[in-house]
């Protein structure tokens, strides 16, 4: 079962219009989600919606995405994460497309 999406950025600088940001996704899962399980498959889709989704961003490289146990991420690593608080971490020139949905 997927926990918490975290991201690590290259950058929370405002950065030139030639430059890409960096961006690694770390889908973390419950300690019990292991590979073989149902719940590791339906994190690995969700691994492959999220690489299709940045695949056609300007300016956004997105370097990794990644399935970890909760288990498995020490603090040192997690302090260096940006829980993705979705929709607050998602701000729009003119509000929200229609396209997305405002709540889980």
């Amino acid at each position: 079962m997927l926990r918490r999406i975290c991201l690590q950025l290259s950058s929370h600088d405002e950065l030139p219009s030639n430059q890409a940001y960096g961006l690694s996704v770390f889908l973390i899962v419950t300690a019990g989600t292991v590979p073989g399980t149902a719940a590791y498959e339906q994190a690995l889709g969700v691994q492959s919606l999220v690489e299709s989704a940045f695949a056609g961003c300007d300016r956004i490289q997105l370097n990794d995405v990644v399935v970890v146990s909760e288990r498995e991420l020490t603090l040192e690593e997690a302090d260096l994460l940006t829980p993705w608080e979705y929709p607050d971490a998602i701000s729009f020139r003119e509000g929200t497309p229609e396209q997305l949905p405002t709540e889980w």
